[in-house]
Parts: structure tokens; C-alpha cells; sequence
């Protein structure tokens, strides 16, 4: 073989250079990533990331790392700068092992490559053959993608099962990287198999993203698999975690939510075998040749979270989920201060300050949960009066977080990776400063206007409480009155 094997990732060109291997072993890698244009070469590509990658006893590899370390420390190269993509090492104790480790790597720096150009979710994908059209299947690690993937790659395209690449017109890269394939037990290390030694079919031509499904395998599912709609609010929930580099794109969750609703919003499908998908997906496939040509949607408007999406990147109603919750909170005598929430469990919390004002439910923080919590029941409303008498407008609050987007009367808001759903009088605040900085009187001004006056003097602590929540969760921030000035 040559010194080389160079393949593309991504639309990434890589070089990666195999040593300490056998003949076979080599041969089995570039077989392995023949659909991403794995070719032997006898000298890297100009502008390719290489990649140095060997099979080395755990001492030998431990001495290399340190050296690499050092190397790094010398040049004052620091990890996640680019100048560190240059040139990658691998080692590993035997050649499974290595190609494991390969796969899992190339892709990362596929991804950091793209960051901030594609929509990259971490998903599987198919093709319809006839039209082009792509359903992606999402699910965490061990969900069952590969396996689903394998399933629905032998009756439809296969276009990955690890990351798919989507672009701002809702066009598909392909990524037909080997699948890693999970072996029996004490194996640690998958198998990376090419998508021809499986039987999938490659893709034909250009790729159209219609459809976004969610996995849901439950062993003890019995016969057909069930498909429910999911709101908006859960939609985004579940895909955060599962999108690379989500915050660096200008207006992430606008974006995502445009695109749901352009495929017919976010579907789980609940389902026993992997062998039953391939009937649902051809469903699903029929729906969106049926709804029309270009980018489709696979039922138009008859999905949750399928609404017209406007240019705030607000739901244009309200939607009542599976559990037959309503996302929106209730008024009660006493006006829209002090609305109820309902909570993730359809459970309607008492009510309060953070029911009415900043609460965030059913929050998602990746690998850390998300904050919460404020004063409840009766002592909502001693918490207003106390703090009623803050009347300054000496100070100014802005937009503190990376995007919005309304779900009818909720609003969804990402702060980091942080995703909080908002109810009651939260979502006005969040308005009132997300075009320039406001004062306290201003956000009173304009909740009242919204939500009506609760009398006896409580508008200004109730929302007083409300923005102090916010800020503490870092959605608003606090800046000086010459900030607003010029707005």
C-alpha cells in the first residue's frame, strides 16, 4: 500500500498514515472508508489534517503522548487551537482498537471543521431512492442507531449513522462513514465495517432533509411502531444535546425550529425490532413525495411544533401536548401575575413568583441540570410587596442569553447549552429587552400592557421578582444607564 490513506469527511479532506499494522489490517481500513473516498496516496494532500496513527504496546503509547504533550507545551500550542488540527496522533494496543478510536476521531474533526456552517446533528440517516428525500433518526449513544441504520440501509440509502450534515437550504451531506458495529462481550472495542460488506445501498444523487424522527426502542414493544408528534418545547430538549456546536450559529434555535417545521416537526417513534422500521419509514417517505417537491415537510402543518415559524421565530399558537398539558399558563383572579405553570409532568405548580414570572421547566443542561426555583404559594405574594418598593431606573437589563423562540404562550430560551422553557410573565420580559437594554419601569410598563395590572400596588415587585430570577440565572444582565442611550 501507499504511505497514505487519504478519504474525505465532511467535504474535509484527511490523510491518515497507518503504522505498526498488517497488510490486512490496512487493506480492511481503506475498504472500511471507501464511501468516503478512501484512496491509497504516497503523499498527503495539501491542506489535508494529518492524522499518524500506529498499534503500540500501553508503555510505548503512554511515552508518546508525553512526548506529544511536551511538543505541544514547547511550541505553545494550546489544545482546541487550530494550529493543534495540523497533525493528530493515534495509538492503541491493537488494530480494532485503533480503527475504533479512528472513527471516533476523523469525525470530530469533521465536525470542528464545519462548526458554525452545517447543522450537524448527532443522528442517523436514510435516503429515499426515488426522490432524494432524507428522515433523520435521533438518538443518544446505545439508542440503537447503528442497528436501526443497518436495518433501514438495506431497503432505503444509507447516509450515516453517526452525523448528519445539514445545510442552510436543508440539503444533506452525505457522510458514509464505516458503522461501527457493537461485538459480544468481554470486546470492548466496535468493529468499523464498510456499508458494502452490510448490503446498504449508496446514495444516488442530491440529498433533501424532510424528516426528523426520534428513536424510541423499547424491547417490550409488540408489533407495528407507534409515532406521536412532539411539541416544540420537548423538540428542542432533545435535540440540543444532540447538535454539534449549536450556540455558535447566529439565532441557533431559530434556526433548529425552522427547520422542524419544515420537515413536519419532531417525531418518536416507539418501536420493538429494528426490522419493523423500515414500513414506518416508507410511511413516512410516501407523506413527504405526497406533500410536494423541493423541501417538503412530511405532513404540512398537521405535526406538533409544525406551526408557521414568524420572524422572531415565534410557535403562531399554542400547542397541547401528548399528556394534554397545555404549555401556557393560567390566569387566575387576579390577572396573569400570578399564572400557574405546568411543570414537566403535566403537573400544575402552585401559585408564584417564578410560576408567573421567570421559572424555567422542564430545563436541560448538557451534563449539568439546569436552575431553578423561587418563592412559592403565599409567600409570592409577600415577596412583591417587599420588593415594591425598588422603584430605581438608575440601572438598565439586557438580553443575557443566545436566542429565543416562542412555543405560544412559553417561550424557549438557550443560554450556553442551556435550555429553559419559560411561562407566565417571563416570556414579555424576555421581549421587553431583546431589542435594546430596558429599565426596571419600562419592564413593569411593559408586562402591565401584556398581562393587564394585578392592583394593590403588586406589578412592580411581582415583576421585580421575576427579573431578579432571570438575572440570577443569567438570562438578563444588569449594565449601566448609558447603555440604552443611543437606543
Amino acid at each position: 500500500m501507499g504511505s497514505w490513506v487519504t478519504l474525505t469527511a465532511l467535504q474535509q479532506p484527511f490523510a491518515v498514515a497507518l503504522e505498526g499494522v498488517s497488510e490486512a489490517d490496512a487493506r480492511q481500513f481503506l475498504e472500511s472508508w471507501q464511501w468516503c473516498e478512501a484512496r491509497e496516496a504516497s503523499v498527503a494532500p495539501e491542506g489535508a489534517t494529518i492524522i499518524r496513527a500506529s498499534v503500540r504496546a500501553e508503555t510505548e503509547q503512554r511515552a508518546t503522548a508525553l512526548a506529544a504533550a511536551e511538543a505541544s507545551a514547547a511550541a505553545g500550542v494550546a489544545a482546541g487551537d487550530p494550529a493543534a488540527l495540523a497533525e493528530q496522533r493515534a495509538t492503541a494496543p491493537t488494530y480494532r482498537a485503533l480503527a475504533d478510536h479512528l472513527s471516533g476521531l476523523i469525525t470530530r474533526l469533521a465536525i470542528d471543521a464545519r462548526r458554525g456552517e452545517l447543522l450537524m446533528f448527532h443522528a442517523g440517516g436514510v435516503a429515499d431512492p426515488a426522490t432524494g428525500d432524507v428522515i433523520a433518526f435521533i438518538g443518544p449513544s446505545g439508542r440503537g442507531k447503528t442497528t436501526a441504520s443497518i436495518a433501514l440501509g438495506t431497503v432505503f440509502e444509507y447516509v450515516t449513522d453517526e452525523t448528519l450534515a445539514v445545510q442552510d437550504d436543508l440539503g444533506v451531506l452525505a457522510y458514509g462513514k464505516p458503522l461501527s458495529v457493537k461485538q459480544p462481550p468481554p470486546e470492548y472495542y466496535k468493529d468499523q465495517v464498510s456499508p458494502s460488506e452490510l448490503g446498504l445501498n449508496a446514495p444516488s444523487g442530491a440529498l433533501q432533509l424532510v424528516g426528523v424522527v426520534m428513536l424510541d426502542r423499547q424491547p417490550g414493544h409488540e408489533g407495528v411502531p407507534s409515532i406521536r408528534p412532539v411539541s416544540v418545547a420537548e423538540s428542542v430538549e432533545e435535540l440540543v444535546p444532540q447538535i454539534s456546536y449549536l450556540p455558535e450559529r447566529e439565532k441557533p434555535l431559530r434556526r433548529l425550529v425552522e427547520v422542524l417545521a419544515a420537515c413536519g416537526g419532531l417525531r418518536a417513534v416507539t418501536y420493538g425490532e429494528a426490522a419493523t422500521l423500515p414500513e414506518v419509514f416508507a410511511r413516512l417517505f410516501a407523506e413527504a413525495r405526497a406533500a410536494g417537491d423541493g423541501a417538503g415537510a412530511l405532513v404540512r402543518g398537521a405535526a406538533a411544533g409544525a406551526g408557521e415559524v414568524d420572524d422572531r421565530g415565534a410557535s403562531a399558537a399554542g400547542e397541547v401536548d401528548d399528556r394534554g398539558a397545555s404549555a401556557a399558563g393560567e390566569v387566575d383572579d387576579r390577572g396573569a401575575f400570578a399564572a400557574r405553570e405546568v411543570d414537566d409532568r403535566g403537573v400544575a405548580a402552585p401559585p408564584s413568583a417564578a410560576a408567573g414570572g421567570a421559572a424555567a421547566h422542564g430545563g436541560h443542561a448538557i451534563g449539568a441540570d439546569a436552575a431553578g426555583g423561587a418563592a412559592t404559594g403565599a409567600n409570592a405574594e409577600a415577596s412583591a410587596r417587599a420588593e415594591n418598593t425598588d422603584t430605581s431606573d438608575g440601572e438598565l437589563l439586557r438580553a443575557g442569553y443566545a436566542d429565543a423562540v416562542r412555543d405560544g404562550e412559553s417561550m424557549i430560551v438557550l443560554s450556553g447549552t442551556t435550555v429553559r422553557v419559560l411561562g407566565g410573565i417571563a416570556p414579555t420580559i424576555i421581549e421587553a429587552v431583546e431589542l435594546a437594554p430596558r429599565s426596571r419601569g419600562q419592564i413593569v410598563e411593559a408586562v402591565v400592557e401584556v398581562h393587564g395590572d394585578p392592583g394593590e400596588g403588586l406589578a412592580e415587585g411581582l415583576v421585580g421578582a421575576a427579573v431578579g430570577e432571570l438575572v440570577e440565572i443569567g438570562l438578563l444582565a444588569v449594565v449601566g444607564p448609558e447603555a440604552g442611550r443611543d437606543e
